[in-house]
């Protein structure tokens, strides 16, 4: 059951890393082309940040997920 709880958790990582890309993709194709990036609000600037944060993050869990996941059914000794 942990296995599943663990394949649950990459699941919500891969959402979140589609959810941010998808958020800072459409921050920099959405905004007009007169606007400038330091006249976007201030509301985009800091859900366009979290968005980059979880872009650097999100792969450092799934790959110790992925490890964790190595060591319970493969024996190997990462941990």
């Amino acid at each position: 059951s942990l296995d599943v709880m663990i394949l649950g958790l990459h699941t919500v990582g891969i959402g979140s890393l589609l959810g941010a890309i998808n958020f800072m993709v459409a921050v920099q194709n959405m905004r007009s082309i007169a606007m400038t990036l330091d006249q976007i609000s201030m509301f985009v600037w800091i859900s366009y940040l979290t968005s980059f944060l979880l872009v650097l993050s999100v792969p450092v869990l799934a790959g110790s997920l992925l490890f964790l996941l190595m060591v319970r059914n493969f024996n190997t000794s990462f941990y």
